[in-house]
């Protein structure tokens, strides 16, 4: 399977465990991606301009803007959602989704790149220094470099490609042997941080078991 795909499949198993169905997780998996998209791409424009006359590919990205801004009306993705439960065999929403959901999903997903971006503005720091402009470049760049990621599906969590947009962009402020090696840096603690989230929730799921038995 293409690599990022196995991440979809992961998360459709472990929700099984917990008593989910594994069209309930892929289909709040495509709607959680769909609206990280968009809000990538919404960040990404920070950096558009610069990086865009080095790598004139990139601009072609924003054809997926309005196409992803119009599946996240209301109407849409609940039509697409239950669309996808159909092929599944399984019974449609409820409710509709609210556009009260789909906003504040959007907000948290245009913060968490606003993090993304400072993690990247810290690591650079030595090198570039702590200016706005600096911060506000960089956090494009990576909310880009993440965009190209999900596009290039067939790499596992898009590795290389991110890392390709990051270190274009970090070269643009510092040599090339520190933007790469500062871009690598960035993908392990990346790493690092996802093997403490999945460490913290197995805890927990494992407390949550044993006080069911006790």
């Amino acid at each position: 399977m293409p690599g990022s795909v196995w991440a979809f499949v992961l998360q459709m198993e472990l929700g099984r465990k917990q008593g989910l169905g594994r069209a309930q997780v892929f289909v709040a998996s495509l709607v959680s991606t769909g609206i990280t998209v968009g809000a990538s791409l919404v960040v990404g424009a920070l950096a558009l301009p610069a990086l865009g006359e080095q790598q004139p590919p990139l601009r072609w990205l924003y054809i997926l803007l309005p196409v992803v801004l119009l599946a996240m009306h209301p109407r849409v993705v609940t039509f697409l959602v239950d669309l996808v439960l159909r092929i599944f065999r399984r019974e449609p929403l409820p409710t509709p989704i609210k556009a009260k959901t789909m906003v504040h999903s959007f907000i948290l997903g245009v913060g968490m790149y606003a993090f993304f971006g400072v993690h990247l503005w810290l690591l650079s720091s030595h090198e570039a220094g702590l200016s706005p402009a600096t911060l506000f470049f960089l956090t494009g760049a990576l909310a880009l470099g993440m965009t190209t990621g999900v596009v290039a599906f067939l790499l596992p969590a898009g590795i290389g490609a991110r890392e390709a947009i990051v270190g274009l962009a970090l070269a643009s402020v510092m040599s090339v042997g520190a933007a790469t090696a500062i871009a690598l840096l960035s993908r392990l603690l990346f790493t690092v941080a996802d093997l403490l989230c999945v460490g913290v929730a197995f805890l927990s799921v494992k407390r949550k078991q044993l006080g069911e038995r006790d």
